[in-house]
């Protein structure tokens, strides 16, 4: 029965927003007929939503500031761009220089000035 209470404590909390089809509700009220525990959650979560929806709001004493994180964001974003930039360069350098390599053989050995392929 631990599952059923456990569904019918999270349709609780959706019952004052009117969130429940007429299945739920109907399901919801059986369970709460036979589970008092249920039951009395059920009587406080609508008796702390009604609280809340009639308190006033009140007006806060200092500004509250919510920081952005989007320039350490396009910091690191701009960061690994460079990074990136830097090794496809390398990749680009190396790749030419393997080719600039391969089109001029070594020279063989032994053989003064003049180069011969191998």
């Amino acid at each position: 029965m631990r599952d059923e209470c456990d569904r019918f404590r999270v349709a609780a909390l959706l019952r004052p927003d009117g969130e429940l089809s007429a299945l739920e509700l109907q399901l919801q009220q059986a369970h709460a007929d036979r589970c008092p525990d249920c039951r009395a959650y059920a009587v406080e979560v609508a008796w702390i939503t009604a609280c809340i929806r009639t308190t006033p709001p009140e007006r806060l004493q200092r500004r509250v500031v919510v920081r952005s994180h989007s320039a350490r964001v396009a910091l690191l974003r701009g960061a690994a761009a460079v990074a990136i930039g830097l090794v496809i360069a390398a990749a680009v350098g190396e790749t030419k220089r393997s080719a600039t390599a391969s089109s001029n053989p070594p020279a063989v050995a032994g053989t003064a000035g003049t180069r011969k392929a191998i």
